[in-house]
């Protein structure tokens, strides 16, 4: 073969130098990051090759935790903010019994500060220091209710010496409670709160707390509820700057930090946020005093965390061709170095939906292997992935879980369907009480245009999906004919058998005050009730906890139809932060 050649082979059979063990053993994540008081860098990442064990690292590159710690909370199931650091003092939740532990950066024996509740019945997460009473402030979810049903709270935990005192409760009452901050002199609390059936984005309340000197919460106002685009200035409420984008996202985990205080003076604060318009994240930087906002040229195509520190901007992100990575931002000259990477690069397309006048949007990566090139006679199989949330999104990032499968000559689609988030609030209501109907038709529309476009082969089109993407999948397969197979991971198959569904996602199941048993109405979208209306390949991975979740359904995309068959799974142990030897073995087997 001549030098630069490409083999013809069909799609979907490519070798490719992206194996199964890079694919698993290269997923490291970053869970969260700090700035201590010296200026340094300090990280949360989680180890696959340690099943999972999230472990805070030094900028160095110094482990913090300990071997027999695992820096993870499972408050609302998916935790997050589970660590905060305060001079040289640090506080997290452990992973194995939940409780809250204090470690002096200068030794490496954590104490516990929390009772133990001999298992993880009560969790703690997004904590904040209170420096004038030496304590901390936390978001607890306590388990130990007799029905069953957790509370939320903010409590505070002593931190005057290593004993083991029940927190005292500070807030407590409604449903749901996130981002207890203090301001700079210790006598004012602000936090988020709203309540059961709504999400955080329809009706949440932000709040300010007065504190007493013993610690106490002696008065309380709500300063804003559902506006977004205000601040606190002496007495006054004022609008900051109004842009016609979103400057948060769905309120999923715990920790994630959309903007920070670069300078906070008199007469004037300066705030760098981060905010996404059409799918795609920006830098932006507002000085309030002049009420002005400019965008920052970055290299990320989505942002994930920014902290301040001085001038100084240190952005978690990703684009295409760069992985999660931290930036460091210099606001002087607004440089930032890029890594670049010679790998496909996604399309982003917009395709119309069953809704006239609606269009829905994905990423679209074909095959890609310098090696190889299909056939012209031959279109690529397509596996499409549905994301999780429900109200999550796809995010275009560099992700070799994606490139496994292009390398192999298969075309990869990650549909943002209605109810998405990144597309503003119109967007994302179109899954109010239509969730389990408007994802279906959405990712089902998807494969179709790109069939209809002449780039994917119709008679091979494959879905997956996590969790509420798992659902979809369940469900896509289920209830249309557009797909020939699919792998649900730890997906939900009926909703009135998890409450976390049922708390987390009331609103987007049904959203009428009608009299119809809502029983009745969700059983009709249950996908285990038409299973064995199809001839499609399943694979129904039990739903037993979501931090134990398995990641071992792929095994059934290597088994795509070509005229029947018997259909076959792989079950195996870990999940979103341990999957390392599952997935190999998946991969590497079928």
């Amino acid at each position: 073969m001549a030098s630069g050649e490409k083999n013809c082979t069909p799609y979907g059979s490519w070798k490719s130098p992206i194996t199964a063990d890079i694919v698993s053993g290269s997923d490291k994540r970053l869970e969260g990051f700090t700035v201590d008081s010296h200026g340094h860098l300090i990280w949360l990442e989680t180890r696959p090759a340690e099943s999972g064990r999230a472990v805070l690292v030094k900028e160095s590159g110094e482990d913090i935790t300990p071997k027999d710690f695992n820096v993870r909370n499972t408050v609302h199931e998916y935790g997050g903010g589970s660590f905060g650091f305060s001079g040289d003092v640090l506080v997290f939740s452990n992973f194995d019994d939940q409780r809250l532990y204090k470690q002096i950066l200068t030794s490496s024996s954590p104490v516990p500060i929390t009772p133990d509740y001999a298992g993880r019945h009560v969790r703690y997460a997004d904590g904040v220091f209170d420096g004038r009473l030496n304590r901390y402030i936390a978001v607890r979810e306590d388990h130990r209710g007799v029905d069953a049903k957790p509370t939320n709270e903010i409590v505070s935990v002593t931190l005057n010496d290593n004993t083991t005192k029940e927190p005292k409760v500070l807030i407590s009452g409604n449903d749901f409670y996130a981002f207890p901050r203090m301001d700079l002199k210790g006598e004012r609390l602000a936090w988020i709160e709203w309540s059961h059936p709504n999400m955080h984005w329809d009706k949440a309340e932000l709040w300010v707390g007065y504190i007493s000197e013993s610690g106490d919460i002696e008065k309380r106002v709500v300063v804003a509820g559902g506006c977004c685009t205000l601040i606190e200035d002496k007495n006054e409420v004022l609008a900051i700057y109004s842009l016609n984008a979103e400057f948060t996202r769905p309120f999923w985990v715990f920790g994630n930090q959309c903007y920070d205080i670069i300078e906070r003076k008199e007469e004037s604060t300066i705030i760098a946020c981060s905010y996404r318009q059409h799918g795609k994240s920006y830098l932006g930087v507002i000085n309030q005093a002049k009420n002005s906002f400019c965008s920052v040229d970055i290299p990320f195509t989505y942002i994930s965390n920014i902290v301040a520190s001085g001038q100084i901007l240190y952005i978690e992100g990703a684009s295409s061709v760069l992985p999660t990575s931290l930036a460091k931002v210099i606001l002087d000259d607004r440089m930032s170095n890029v890594v670049d990477f010679s790998i496909i690069r996604p399309e982003f397309i917009e395709f119309s939906t069953d809704v006239a006048g609606q269009n829905a949007y994905a990423y679209f990566y074909p095959p890609c292997n310098p090696e190889y090139n299909g056939s012209q006679e031959e279109k690529p199989p397509l596996l499409l992935e549905s994301h999780g949330g429900p109200t999550d999104e796809a995010h275009g990032t560099l992700n070799l879980s994606i490139q496994y499968w292009t390398s192999r000559g298969w075309a990869f689609v990650d549909v943002n369907y209605g109810g998405s988030t990144g597309y503003g609030r119109a967007y994302r209501e179109r899954l109010l009480g239509k969730w389990g109907i408007v994802d279906i038709n959405d990712c089902c529309s998807c494969a179709e245009y790109l069939v209809d476009e002449g780039k994917v082969d119709g008679k091979r089109l494959c879905i997956t999906g996590c969790s509420a993407g798992g659902y979809t999948t369940l469900a896509s397969l289920a209830f249309r004919d557009t797909f020939r197979a699919g792998a649900s991971l730890f997906g939900v198959s009926q909703f009135c058998n998890i409450n976390l569904v049922l708390r987390r996602a009331w609103l987007l199941l049904w959203y009428t005050s009608a009299t119809l048993s809502r029983s009745k109405m969700l059983s009709k979208r249950y996908p285990v009730h038409s299973m064995n209306h199809h001839y499609t390949v399943y694979i129904m991975l039990s739903l037993s906890a979501l931090l134990s979740q398995t990641f071992t359904s792929y095994a059934l995309l290597h088994y795509w139809t070509g005229g029947g068959g018997e259909w076959f799974g792989k079950h195996g142990s870990g999940g979103i932060r341990s999957r390392a030897d599952t997935l190999s073995a998946v991969l590497t087997d079928c």
